[in-house]
C-alpha cells in the first residue's frame, strides 16, 4: 500500500468534493463537509506527535446551509516517515463518551494500540454531542443529583436540560446514523483510504453501520463487547446485570477463599434485596456537586444498579461481593461511598443529552408493554432500569431512523470480537449472535473479562497482529487462554 502524505497545513481547504461524493454513493448521498482545520489539542500526556482537526459538518446534513458543527480529531501520528494511509479509529462506547476528552479513554486507546503506530496514524473521535464536538451535557443541578438512582440518567435532569439545550441544537440530529456519516466524512477530508476501525460498546454499533453503509472504505473491524443492532438497549440492563451476578457468585463457590469469607452469599443477597423492596435504607452522603450532606434511599433497585456499575470492570467482582456481605449485615458504608461517586461521573464525565437523543430515538421506539413485562421478571434490577430510560426520554425529540440501524452487518470483512465471560452490559452470546452473519469473523471470549478494559491482558498484541496482517486467521491466542478471572478475595 502507498504511504499517505502527511496533512500539516494549518487549514484545509473546504472539502466537498465529486470524489467525497462518490465515496457517500453507497449511503444514499454525498457526506458535507465545510473545512477541516487544524486546531488546538486538548492536554494530554501521549508521547510523539499528535495532531488535533476540527471537521466542519452540517448538524443536520439534508439542511446543509444550516446550523453547523465541529468536530473534534485526535490523530496520533505515525512514527514512520511515509505512514499507511489505513489508520485505526477507535470509536468510544456510551453512548456520550469522547475519545479526545475522556483522560482514561483516550490513554487507553495510545497504549493499546501504539504499537500501530509504527505504520500507521491512530485516529481518536469525538462523536457529535460529546465532549469537544458540540457537547450535549445535561449538567444537574446539586438539588436533582441523587433523583432515581436505580437508573442511567434521571427524567429530571434531561426536563430540566430539555429546553436550554434545545436552544443551540437540533436533538434529532444527534444518531448513530449522523455519526456513521461524520465517520466517512472525516476519513475523506483527512485523505485517509480504507480504515481499520475500533470500536467498544456502543461504538461498535456506529462500526457496525459505518461498515454496513461504506463497507469498501473498511479494511478490518474489531468489535469489543460489541452491541448487536437488534439489542434495545434499555432491555439488556436486567438480564445482563443477573448473568453477570450469577457468574460471580458461581465463581465464588469455586474460590475457597471466597467460600470461606462469604458463605451463604446468594441466599444472603436475596434476603437483603427483600428488605430493602420492604423499606428502603436511609443513607446520609456527601454532595460532590455542592459539598453539602444529602440524604438519600436505597431501595433494591437502587442497590442493584450500584452493583451493576461495579460489575462493569473485571476488578468489580470484589467489590461487588464486599458490598453485598456488609450490607447484608447492616453496613453500608461502602454504598456511602460509591453512590455519589457514581451520579458524578453520570453528570460530568456523560453527555447525557448525547445519549438520550440515541436512545429516545432508536431504542425507545422498540420498547413494548410485553418486553417490559418479560424485564421485570428477568433479573433482580426488576426492569428499573429501563423504565427510568423511557421516563428520560418522554417528550425527547426523537429523529426518523433509517431501517440498517436495525440490520446485521452481512459483509466479508475481516472482523474481531471480543468480550469477556463477566459483562453485565455486552455478554458473550452478544458477540456469537453478530459474528453469525459475517464469514471472516472471530469472536474472543477472555475467561476473566468483563465490560471495560481490565483483565483482557495481551489484547493490545492481538489486535495489532490482526490489524497488520487483516486476517483473522494465524493469530497467537496464548493470551487468551491464559486469561483467568481476578480473585473475588484478596489473599490474607
Amino acid at each position: 500500500m502507498t504511504g499517505r502524505a502527511r496533512v500539516s497545513r494549518a487549514v484545509i481547504a473546504p472539502v466537498l468534493a465529486a470524489g467525497l461524493a462518490a465515496c457517500s454513493a453507497e449511503a444514499g448521498g454525498p457526506v458535507p463537509a465545510f473545512a477541516t482545520t487544524r486546531s488546538e489539542c486538548p492536554e494530554h500526556a501521549i508521547g510523539g506527535a499528535v495532531t488535533c482537526y476540527l471537521v466542519t459538518v452540517p448538524e443536520d446534513p439534508a439542511r446543509p446551509d444550516g446550523r453547523a458543527i465541529d468536530l473534534e480529531v485526535m490523530v496520533l501520528e505515525a512514527r514512520s516517515a511515509e505512514p499507511r494511509d489505513d489508520p485505526l479509529v477507535a470509536i468510544p462506547g456510551g453512548p456520550g463518551q469522547s475519545a479526545t476528552r475522556a483522560a482514561g479513554t483516550r490513554d487507553y486507546f495510545a497504549e493499546v494500540f501504539d504499537p500501530l503506530r509504527d505504520e500507521r496514524d491512530i485516529v481518536l473521535l469525538a462523536p457529535r454531542g460529546t465532549a469537544g464536538s458540540g457537547e450535549l451535557g445535561l449538567d444537574p443541578s446539586p438539588e436533582i443529583l441523587f433523583d432515581d438512582l436505580a437508573t442511567v440518567v434521571p427524567a429530571s435532569w434531561t426536563r430540566a436540560a430539555r429546553a436550554r439545550l434545545a436552544e443551540r441544537a437540533d436533538l434529532t440530529s444527534y444518531t448513530t446514523s449522523h455519526i456513521a456519516e461524520d465517520l466517512e466524512t472525516i476519513r475523506a477530508a483527512l485523505g485517509y483510504g480504507a480504515l481499520n476501525i475500533y470500536g467498544t460498546s456502543y461504538g461498535t454499533r456506529v462500526a457496525q453501520l459505518y461498515a454496513a453503509r461504506y463497507p469498501r472504505n473498511v479494511r478490518t473491524l474489531v468489535l469489543k463487547a460489541p452491541v448487536p443492532p437488534t439489542a434495545v438497549v434499555p432491555l439488556t440492563y436486567t438480564t445482563g446485570s443477573q448473568r453477570a451476578l450469577d457468574a460471580l457468585f458461581e465463581l465464588c463457590r469455586e474460590q475457597e477463599a471466597c467460600r470461606a469469607a462469604y458463605p451463604a452469599i446468594e441466599e444472603r443477597f436475596a434476603g437483603l434485596l427483600e428488605r430493602l423492596r420492604e423499606d428502603s435504607a436511609s443513607l446520609t452522603v456527601t454532595n460532590p456537586l455542592s459539598g453539602a450532606e444529602a440524604e438519600i434511599r436505597i431501595d433494591d433497585t437502587a442497590l442493584g444498579y450500584l452493583l451493576r456499575n461495579l460489575m462493569m470492570a473485571a476488578s468489580g467482582g470484589a467489590t461487588t461481593l464486599a458490598v453485598i456481605d456488609q450490607a447484608s449485615r447492616g453496613d453500608f458504608s461502602a454504598v456511602s461511598a460509591a453512590v455519589p461517586a457514581l451520579r458524578a461521573a453520570y453528570a460530568t464525565a456523560l453527555a447525557g443529552g448525547m445519549a438520550i437523543s440515541v436512545i429516545a430515538s432508536e431504542d425507545v421506539p422498540r420498547v413494548t408493554d410485553e418486553l417490559l413485562e418479560e424485564d421485570v421478571r428477568s433479573g433482580f434490577l426488576r426492569g428499573a432500569v429501563a423504565r427510568g430510560m423511557l421516563d428520560a426520554a418522554e417528550g425527547w425529540p426523537r429523529a426518523d431512523v433509517r431501517p440498517d440501524l436495525y440490520e446485521f452487518l452481512e459483509a466479508d470483512i475481516p472482523t474481531l470480537l471480543v468480550t469477556g465471560d463477566f459483562d453485565p452490559a455486552t455478554p458473550p452470546a452478544f458477540a456469537e449472535e453478530i459474528a453469525g452473519h459475517l464469514p471472516s469473523a472471530r469472536v474472543l471470549v477472555f475467561p476473566g473479562g468483563a465490560h471495560s478494559a481490565n483483565n483482557f491482558d495481551g489484547l493490545g498484541g492481538i489486535m495489532a497482529d490482526f490489524v497488520r496482517s487483516a486476517s483473522v486467521d494465524g493469530l497467537d491466542l496464548t493470551a487468551v487462554e491464559r486469561n483467568r478471572p481476578l480473585p473475588l478475595v484478596s489473599n490474607r
